[in-house]
């Protein structure tokens, strides 16, 4: 659902539902990605870059996730 909402541009109601979803499966790459993508098209780099951090912190990695914890990262200035 969170991915169908994002894709017809309607990001901030797919924020929500990923951020529910992720309430119950807090190591879910899938979730976790795409919340983090549609955080970073939203222009919401802090976010994008805590939701990143706190799954790697939990143990959930992948490369999506690394990717969009750089460019969060990048955006945010802190790598170049």
């Amino acid at each position: 659902v969170g991915t169908a909402l994002a894709a017809g541009n309607h990001l901030d109601e797919a924020i929500d539902v990923l951020l529910e979803a992720r309430s119950f499966h807090a190591t879910n790459p899938t979730i976790i990605h795409r919340l983090s993508s549609a955080l970073l098209s939203r222009g919401r780099f802090e976010d994008a870059e805590r939701v990143c951090r706190d799954a790697m912190a939990l143990g959930a990695s992948s490369a999506a996730i690394l990717l969009n914890l750089a460019s969060a990262s990048t955006r945010l200035g802190k790598l170049k």
